[in-house]
This record gives structure tokens, C-alpha cells and sequence, in this order.
């Protein structure tokens, strides 16, 4: 696999890949379904993989940020609670909102409510 420049953030790695940022410990099989979900959805800002099966669409599919917020707050889906195993981000939208912002215990959680915010967002399975 072709890894590109290595950033380090916490006790992980990020790779870049293509025009995507990817957690080191993805099996490469897994990666291949999640940048090909991601090309689908060009809009979109990251992806993720969800806890459960969404009953009103098949996967991948895209949600509105406003879409992501209602199924967080609202229905109790904790769709921004992922650790970094189950996510892919686009390297536009990263860079685009500044990475992470360097606080302990919350960075990622805090990047996936900004990204959320601003981009699209694709439900991998």
C-alpha cells in the first residue's frame, strides 16, 4: 500500500492516502471499501463505520451535517463517538478546518464535531 507523508496525532498515526486520511491499523481490504465509498460521495468531508444497521437505507450512504447532529443529539445514535479505527477523512476537509487542535482527551471527537459541521458526512459499512 501506498502510504504518502506520515502525520502523527496522539498515540496513532495517520496516513495519507490518495486524497484521504487513514488510521495505520486498517487492514488494506477494509481501507479499499472505505476510499471507494468515499469517491462515491465527493462532498463528503469523512466517513465512518456506524455501531448499527441503519433501517432506512442501504450502505454507504451520505447525511447532511445537519442529519449527523439530529441522529447524535437527538435519536441517540452516537454517530460522532468514533475512534479513529473506523474513520476516514478527506485530506481537503482536514486541512481545510485545521486538523486537530492539539486538546488532550477530546481531539478527535472535537475534529468530528467540526468536520460535521462543515462537510457531509459517509455512513461506511
Amino acid at each position: 500500500m501506498k502510504q504518502g507523508r506520515v502525520l502523527y496525532f496522539c498515540t496513532g498515526a495517520l496516513f495519507q492516502r490518495s486524497e484521504t486520511f487513514i488510521y495505520d491499523l486498517i487492514y488494506p481490504e477494509r481501507l479499499d471499501v472505505m476510499v471507494r465509498a468515499m469517491e462515491r460521495f465527493p462532498e463528503s468531508g469523512f466517513g465512518f463505520e456506524p455501531f448499527h444497521q441503519d433501517n432506512e437505507r442501504p450502505f454507504p450512504f451520505e447525511i447532511s451535517s445537519q442529519e449527523a447532529y439530529q441522529r447524535h443529539y437527538l435519536r441517540g445514535e452516537a454517530v460522532l463517538n468514533r475512534s479513529l479505527l473506523g474513520i476516514i477523512i478527506r485530506a481537503s476537509a482536514f486541512r481545510e478546518v485545521g486538523g486537530f487542535t492539539g486538546k488532550r482527551w477530546v481531539g478527535d471527537y472535537e475534529l468530528w464535531h467540526i468536520l460535521a459541521a462543515r462537510f457531509p458526512i459517509v455512513m461506511l459499512n
